[in-house]
């Protein structure tokens, strides 16, 4: 604990006098009082605040100087150095009457500021060419023109935040006094919006199996491929065996009749073949369909469409036999 001088315990006294006035003067004396009693003491962590809190519900120039003096004790020569220019600015401005009480403090204001001069320390902060982020120093957010400029800092630990699109970054640096650092601040890193290569495996592999997996019939296509493929057997063995019967009675009658004279065996003949003819071409015509459309159901072309598919067949007897159309929708 570090014990003040004379001249300062006089200033202060000044300081004092000169600080009391305003609404808030009462707590503002308060708080002067208690800060130069804990200053005195060297609990200046302590002294400082409360010049501060002083200075905020009343101000006054004489409290500026003490605060100064408090944070010059406390080992920040930059803030004391900034509080003692806006002491003598304040001061400059007061009247003629109040003027001449601050020619003492303000000759030491300036004695101070010369005798704190090489203990600060200069930061100079700046980002890589072409990239944007907010930049802040210890809380305090630095606009683009503070920006590559040097600045005058306290001696001691400081924070240095950059914040993007991509998130936030901070990295704590520490100077000592009389030193001057450039530092080009480091960015958050760029976000990744690829996957992990072993997710991205696992999705391919899961992909390909899904791509080359075979299709599972269903129960309705099964049901309708057999039942097609049933009905085109029957239609096609029922279309040989009466197309067989048609020849065996075409023999006879060629056997019985000239032309359009037959005897009666070869009109028994012709009149037998007549509709065996017709059940010939009639069972070729289902045969075909009936093995189309197991033929597509079995393929999967259409899911269950054999069962839903219409099929239409008409038969029309003519002098020659039975001609048969088909028309379908599948």
């Amino acid at each position: 604990m570090r014990p003040i001088g004379r001249s300062l315990v006089a200033a202060l006294a000044l300081a004092a006098g000169a600080a009391a006035g305003g609404v808030n003067g009462p707590a503002a004396d308060a708080l002067f009082e208690k800060a130069v009693a804990a200053m005195r003491q060297g609990k200046f962590d302590e002294a400082c605040p409360a010049f501060a809190e002083s200075q905020r519900l009343d101000p006054r120039p004489g409290t500026l100087f003490a605060r100064a003096e408090c944070e010059a004790k406390a080992g920040k020569p930059a803030t004391a150095t900034a509080l003692f220019n806006d002491y003598l600015t304040a001061a400059r401005e007061l009247p003629a009457s109040q003027l001449q009480k601050h020619k003492e403090r303000m000759q030491l204001a300036e004695e101070r500021k010369k005798a704190l001069a090489p203990q600060i320390a200069w930061l100079t902060l700046s980002l890589a060419e072409g990239a944007t982020a907010e930049v802040s120093l210890d809380g305090t957010r630095l606009l683009g023109p503070s920006l590559g400029l040097s600045l005058p800092i306290d001696p001691g630990e400081h924070l240095i935040a950059s914040k993007t699109a991509d998130g936030a970054r901070e990295e704590r640096v520490t100077l000592i006094k009389g030193e001057r650092r450039e530092i080009t601040v480091a960015l958050p890193p760029a976000r990744r919006d690829e996957p992990e290569p072993a997710v991205a495996s696992a999705s391919a592999s899961a992909s390909s199996r899904a791509v080359t997996a075979p299709p599972r019939p269903s129960g309705a296509m099964k049901t309708s491929t057999l039942v097609a493929g049933g009905v085109g057997a029957a239609g096609l063995v029922v279309g040989v065996v009466a197309g067989a019967l048609v020849f065996k009675q075409k023999s006879t009658v060629g056997a019985h009749c000239q032309g359009t004279r037959c005897d009666a065996a070869g009109k028994e003949a012709a009149d037998a073949a007549r509709p065996l003819a017709t059940l010939s071409n009639v069972g070729f015509a289902v045969g075909v369909v009936g093995v189309a459309v197991a033929a597509f159901t079995h393929l999967g072309g259409g899911g269950d469409a054999g069962a839903r598919g219409r099929v239409r067949l008409d038969a029309g007897a003519s002098r020659g036999g039975a001609a048969a159309t088909l028309s379908g929708s599948f």
